[in-house]
């Protein structure tokens, strides 16, 4: 049931977990269930740079469940500080750095019930859009891993595996501009 959720809209986790169907915990585990299936990490589609199974089912244990997001799996971008993950804005630098802070970003999605499950792949010092200068490799397409995902961070939540974070939180700086998402037809 739970990878149904899952696979379903963050509304339809809020009412499973709210109604005692399914529990934080519940969607935790398929989430991760469900990176190791698509081979969501490095040496897969390189979508996850930081994800801590046992922190993010600790979390989920803690979590509300009468927020607005209670129990939904969320990914944020790595230049999002969090308290119990790596922080390294893709870059070799920050490696292994985990901020004493937590962005109010993460602290409300947190509050709201939310569970983080891990950051995202981003270009270095979010110099870029495509994650192709990511220090740590860029993230792969699922059906041709040859080729980046998407060229604007606006469609970056297309790569993450279906199934796994319902929802990606993503900071743009101001002076990018939103690109419309490629159509079916387009891409073809």
């Amino acid at each position: 049931m739970t990878a149904t959720l899952l696979a379903g809209t963050s509304a339809g986790i809020v009412a499973a977990v709210q109604s005692g169907t399914a529990s934080p915990e519940s969607m935790v585990a398929a989430a991760f269930a469900r990176m190791r299936v698509a081979d969501a990490g490095a040496s897969g589609l390189n979508v996850f740079v930081s994800s801590d199974e046992t922190a993010s089912r600790r979390a989920a244990e803690h979590a509300p469940r009468t927020g607005p997001l209670a129990g939904v799996p969320v990914a944020v971008k790595d230049n999002i500080a969090t308290p119990f993950l790596t922080t390294s804005c893709g870059s070799r630098v920050l490696e292994g750095y985990v901020s004493p802070f937590e962005a109010t970003a993460a602290r409300k999605l947190r509050e709201a019930g939310a569970v983080l499950i891990g950051k995202t792949t981003m270009d270095e010092f979010a110099m870029g859009s495509s994650t192709e200068h990511s220090a740590f490799g860029p993230a792969r397409n699922p059906l041709d891993r040859a080729r980046v995902p998407a060229a604007v961070p606006a469609a970056q939540p297309l790569r993450l595996p279906p199934g796994s974070a319902r929802l990606r939180l993503d900071r743009r700086p101001a002076d990018r501009f939103a690109s419309p998402l490629p159509s079916a037809e387009s891409s073809a």
